[in-house]
């Protein structure tokens, strides 16, 4: 039993209100006591250094004063009473704060009496400041008392620091094995069963549910994701909420994946999502090299260049299409004339391909060039393209009947090799001394240089690790490549959408080269915030800050929903760190993302697994 004082007071005020909440334990308040067993989650608070935040973000207002709160309340008045019981409620009532002090004459002296050491948080090295709120009491006449008060003090509407905290939890701990976003899990542990159970029966038959979420992996604030269609039942608080678990011994759980909470996201803003043909091409590729942390080997400008200029040469075919694609998009207006006269004349055009196919072929003096002069690198690099699929390896053979030369892959070198060109069967298609390997892309990454589809991911990657793990509400929950947004008949295509935690949607614009931004761009980019109703938006280019043109430059903007504008310093960045009172999304990037290792060096301190060439040796 909990002794609980009801005596009145003989003084009332802020002295006789400090006495009585400080020196509180959290072990012996009457709050913990009475959930004691059960976890008491506050709202997620502010950090412990002052500063701006990196991106503009929702309750950030709330997050400069946490529990530091002031209720001015009229006497009677019920509303603010409701005000404080649930700011007391949502921080577990602990210590003097939240507060409440009575409008009077002494409004101004009561809160500096109650400013004293010891009543108020301090967190870190952040600067004490205090909320001053109330439902009766206008914002005009809380910014009189603040002014009239002190420094610390401010006026803040009530919606800015009411927030909901989580209902009282027991936390366990289970390793879940998804199938298809399907798994089985126990409702209730060992302990959670014994203990539930003497609940139960001493009050009567009670009600729970089990709240999933996987570490580090809370499902961000989309309220439509709470419809039935999806899951049977409801998503909150980060993670899946199964209902009635108390008489149940197991429960399938199913998580959602990463493209149903952004189609979600989009849904209930009112448009639809499609992932367009560069956005699959990305997703593929990421799906193939095991995801955003297996990028590093393409971060680098040689090894782009290399990959765009094997990618190239696609056919013939190839050609006209894209040719033909260009006229059309020139000549839209002119059907039937110009516009028509030029397809034609594409569909006409027929060049021979050359017999030398070194142009789609890479060696490893190519690698090695790229890595800086490094071998072990390059090894390391080829290992890596090699593992994925990436590239395939092969051999060039001379023909001696045709004289011509032809890539074989790996699996079809032992002789006799038959020419694909003439048809002859070639008993000795090798150098007597040693054989040079030759690497060819494969089609999916030529289709994803053609596309254009690795500056989305370079931008992607590069925000996500920047703001991937900040554990706020601008924190990345994932990073979408290709995105087409339809509304109302419109159609605008995102190379780049971002889902926050807090439900806002970002789109960005990505361009190989800064000569590939138009004025266009930026205006659907524009058409896409104001649809999206996003706090903030990108542009992003492979060309570094230097080589941009004043287009680029013009487009940051920090009024308003801020734009920020990435270059190669930011998207190429090995090893981005967001230090503290840094800048890296500032035009050009800061000295802590331009300042780290090459991709030769991170790669060139791997441990060297490649045999090497292979080379000829007789036996007698």
């Amino acid at each position: 039993m909990y002794d609980i004082d009801t005596a009145v007071p003989e003084n009332t005020g802020p002295d006789d209100l400090i006495s009585r909440t400080q020196g509180v334990s959290s072990t012996t308040n009457p709050t913990h006591l009475a959930a004691l067993g059960w976890g008491v989650q506050q709202p997620s608070r502010g950090g412990n250094f002052s500063g701006e935040p990196l991106v503009p973000m929702s309750n950030i207002e709330s997050r400069n004063f946490n529990e530091n709160v002031i209720v001015v309340y009229t006497p009677q008045d019920a509303s603010d009473l409701c005000l404080l019981w649930n700011l007391r409620a949502a921080y577990g009532h602990l210590g003097s704060v939240p507060a409440a002090l009575p409008l009077t004459a002494s409004i101004s002296e009561d809160i500096k009496r109650l400013l004293r050491p010891g009543n108020f948080y301090n967190h870190g090295f952040r600067r004490l400041t205090v909320a001053l709120v109330s439902v009766s009491v206008s914002e005009e006449k809380l910014r009189e008392i603040a002014e009239a008060t002190d420094e610390r003090c401010r006026a803040t509407p009530m919606s800015s620091v009411l927030r909901v905290g989580y209902p009282l939890t027991r936390n366990s701990a289970e390793i879940a094995v998804f199938d298809k976003g399907y798994t089985r899990l126990p409702a209730l542990t060992y302990q959670d069963k014994t203990e539930i159970a003497d609940l139960t029966s001493t009050f009567g038959k009670g009600q729970f549910e089990s709240r999933f979420v996987l570490r580090g992996r809370n499902l961000p604030i989309v309220p439509s994701l709470n419809v039935g269609e999806l899951f049977a039942d409801r998503v909150s608080h980060g993670g899946v909420y199964a209902r009635r678990t108390t008489d149940k011994q197991f429960l399938d759980v199913v998580w959602p994946s990463g493209w149903t909470v952004l189609t979600e996201a989009v849904r209930g803003l009112g448009m639809t999502a499609t992932q367009s043909i560069p956005g699959h091409l990305a997703a593929e590729f990421l799906h193939q090299i095991g995801g955003w942390d297996e990028m590093l080997p393409v971060l680098d400008t040689k090894i782009i260049e290399l990959l765009y200029e094997k990618s190239q040469k696609s056919g013939m075919s190839w050609f006209r299409n894209r040719a033909t694609q260009i006229a059309r998009a020139v000549f839209k207006e002119d059907e039937g004339g110009r516009g028509a006269e030029l397809e034609r004349r594409i569909s006409d055009l027929s060049i021979v391909a050359q017999a030398d196919e070194e142009l789609n072929e890479i060696t490893f003096h190519h690698i090695k060039a790229a890595m800086a002069g490094s071998a072990r690198a390059a090894k390391e690099w080829i290992r890596w393209a090699e593992d994925r699929r990436l590239v395939h390896r092969g051999i060039s053979m001379l023909c001696p009947e045709c004289r011509k030369s032809a890539w074989m892959p790996l699996a079809q070198v032992a002789p006799p090799v038959i020419c694909r060109r003439c048809g002859a069967s070639v008993q000795r298609p090798y150098p007597p001394d040693r054989i040079e390997f030759r690497y060819r892309l494969s089609e999916q990454m030529i289709s994803l240089v053609e596309h254009d589809s690795l500056p989305h991911l370079y931008a992607a990657r590069f925000l996500l690790e920047i703001l991937g793990s900040t554990r706020e509400a601008n924190t990345v929950y994932g990073a979408y490549p290709g995105v087409l947004i339809r509304k109302d008949g419109e159609e605008a295509d995102a190379d780049v959408l971002l889902l926050l935690a807090d439900g806002s949607l970002i789109p960005g614009e990505c361009k190989r080269t800064s000569a590939g931004l138009k004025d266009s761009d930026l205006r659907k980019l524009e058409k896409l915030t104001s649809w999206l109703g996003s706090p903030w938006s990108f542009v992003a280019t492979l060309d570094s800050a230097e080589d941009c043109t004043e287009i680029w430059r013009s487009a940051e903007r920090s009024e308003g929903a801020p734009r920020y504008v990435l270059t190669k310093e930011q998207l190429l960045s090995t090893r981005p760190v967001w230090m503290l009172n840094g800048k890296p999304l500032t035009f050009g990037g800061d000295e802590v993302i331009t300042g780290g290792p090459t991709v030769a060096a991170i790669l060139g301190e791997r441990p060297e697994q490649d045999p090497g060439h292979p080379t000829f040796r007789t036996r007698d």
